[in-house]
């Protein structure tokens, strides 16, 4: 009997897996990070430095995913120190570093959006520029030519470049900003000449006519090659050899019929 009592007890253990699970899990509940106690404004802001170093120093060495945590953590550990705003930029580039662009082009967006007048204006739209151009198609041997392919990332440069020589014209880094967005509207240009040529390839000149003034109208400061020329030559003839008909649009209100007087009597 006693053997049979030692036996169903030792199932009834192997059969309930709540008498294996260790005490400690049966009511975890999610590490969360809990603000700072300190009460001492000058060790509040010594802590909040330090911790906003450190991430800092792991971005420096391209430790992204680190440097984003950590730069989370000063937020939400430290709201009121002013390192908390700087971390919110930190984490945003942290992100860029990992290559998360949508992410890091929110960060920064919402930082220029919730801190206007902060001094770090110029770096947040400078880092927009630089993720949006690391964005964009390459030249790649197996893929089409970079202005075949969508190249929403370059318009997005072209954009931020405008705001940043509008807002920083004086800053040092402006000289470089231009050669960026020259080099985004290149490949927007080329994409709109290519363009122009296939449709053209497709039967449709007057449409490849338009799409080429379009062109040339907002991309005037590139220069025309010797094959452009010749092509353009060719569809200007062909154009003016079929030229459009276009049907005559019925009129809304048609006059009404003159009926004749009847003589009167």
């Amino acid at each position: 009997m006693k053997v049979f009592w030692i036996a169903s007890l030792w199932l009834a253990q192997v059969s309930n897996p709540m008498l294996n699970m260790e005490s400690d899990g049966l009511d975890r509940q999610p590490e969360r990070i809990e603000a700072d106690q300190e009460t001492d404004p000058i060790k509040y802001r010594q802590k909040a430095k330090k911790l906003y170093d450190r991430a800092q120093q792991l971005l420096a060495n391209e430790l992204g995913i680190e440097a984003a945590q950590s730069f989370r953590t000063v937020i939400e550990k430290y709201p009121f120190s002013r390192y908390a705003v700087l971390a919110e930029l930190g984490h945003a580039q942290a992100l860029a570093a990992q290559g998360e662009a949508e992410g890091a082009l929110a960060g920064f967006t919402r930082f220029l959006k919730q801190h206007p007048g902060h001094p770090k204006t110029g770096d947040v739209r400078y880092a927009i520029i630089e993720t949006n151009w690391a964005e964009r198609p390459g030249d790649f041997a197996l893929l089409p030519p970079a202005y075949e392919r969508d190249l929403e990332d370059a318009r997005a440069t072209v954009l931020s470049a405008n705001a940043f020589l509008e807002f920083h014209a004086d800053d040092k880094r402006a000289g470089k900003v231009r050669n960026i967005r020259t080099a985004a509207r290149k490949m927007l240009y080329q994409q709109a000449v290519f363009l122009a040529h296939w449709t053209a390839d497709q039967g449709r000149h007057h449409a490849a006519l338009a799409r080429w003034k379009a062109a040339r109208q907002e991309y005037a400061d590139f220069p025309t090659t010797d094959r452009d020329k010749a092509w353009l030559k060719m569809v200007k003839q062909l154009t003016k050899a079929h030229p459009v008909e276009r049907p005559q649009e019925p009129k809304l209100y048609p006059e009404a019929s003159v009926m004749a007087k009847e003589p009167t009597p």
